[in-house]
């Protein structure tokens, strides 16, 4: 790979972690709203940004009954999930896999093994939209929810597809 594009990488990567802080989606349910990141959600801060009386009423509002019924059968008198759990902390993967994929470009390895890694990466923001959208529609005020997601959630998805790109980028033959 050629060195300016291995020098890519870095500043690529760089936008993913700093997209990670950023606000990712907007949740509003009545008077309770929020703007909530990465961050946010993998230490479990949405609940201090959105104040805790609030975090309470949304937590109770967005319980999921057939996702409840799913995931629970094992557990008698589990009082089923909301899609604001306290914490999600494998989104940490999303900034750390950031920097191991540049990392791992800049280091020259093969191609397959930044790929595997961005894939992961790609892996992990892809499923966390899905359960988050998954669950809110299942919730037991639906139309009353309203979910944006917004700039710092498309970064994180950039910056993952420019260093996809670096990564195709063909070789120069000598």
């Amino acid at each position: 790979m050629p060195r300016r594009l291995r020098f890519l990488s870095l500043p690529t990567a760089a936008l993913g972690v700093v997209a990670f802080f950023l606000p990712w989606v907007h949740v509003s349910c009545g008077s309770i709203k929020g703007r909530l990141s990465g961050y946010d959600f993998a230490t479990g801060a949405w609940e201090e940004k959105i104040g805790a009386a609030r975090a309470r009423r949304l937590k109770e509002r967005l319980r999921v009954d057939d996702i409840r019924r799913t995931f629970s059968k094992d557990r008698p008198g589990d009082t089923g999930q909301t899609i604001l759990h306290p914490e999600q902390p494998l989104l940490w993967i999303i900034p750390a896999g950031m920097v191991v994929v540049a990392v791992l470009i800049v280091a020259g390895l093969p191609r397959v093994v930044p790929l595997l890694a961005a894939g992961v990466v790609a892996a992990a923001l892809g499923y966390f939209k899905y359960r988050f959208e998954l669950e809110v529609s299942n919730a037991r005020v639906p139309g009353q929810i309203a979910l944006d997601w917004l700039d710092g959630y498309w970064a994180n998805w950039l910056a993952l597809v420019l260093l996809l790109l670096l990564l195709l980028v063909p070789r120069r033959r000598a």
